[in-house]
């Protein structure tokens, strides 16, 4: 059983890479049409004006930092991954917590939310 108290992180994984003119279509996809955004973590968690309020505040609210990564830096540093994920470093490991098709089946933040805490937990 995961113990929230040995979870050092989370990492976010987005569905995007880091070069500006990637970000910029992001950003521009999230806040004007978001369901045809590729990455459905950033569609969800994401506005027009960056990171939804509601997300940044449970995201801070964990017991842990978290980390947001694009799909192309999470892969120079831990290898290749099919995004959007989240991971958590686990007792100096990572370890996969959400893969990909439990996100793109949430429809909100809130579902988002309770799969999170409900992976924690479990």
């Amino acid at each position: 059983m995961l113990t929230v108290g040995n979870v050092e992180r989370l990492i976010f994984v987005y569905n995007t890479d880091a070069r500006f003119l990637s970000r910029l279509g992001s950003w521009s996809q999230a806040a004007f049409v978001p369901d045809r955004h590729p990455c459905k973590l950033y569609a969800m968690t994401h506005g027009i004006l960056g990171r939804d309020a509601q997300w940044r505040a449970f995201v801070s609210s964990l017991p842990f930092p978290s980390r947001f990564l694009c799909r192309d830096t999470f892969t120079r540093k831990y290898g290749s991954t099919e995004a959007p994920n989240v991971y958590m470093i686990h007792k100096g490991q990572l370890k996969l917590l959400i893969p990909r098709e439990e996100i793109n089946a949430c429809t909100s933040t809130e579902e988002l939310q309770g799969v999170v805490i409900r992976k924690l937990l479990s």
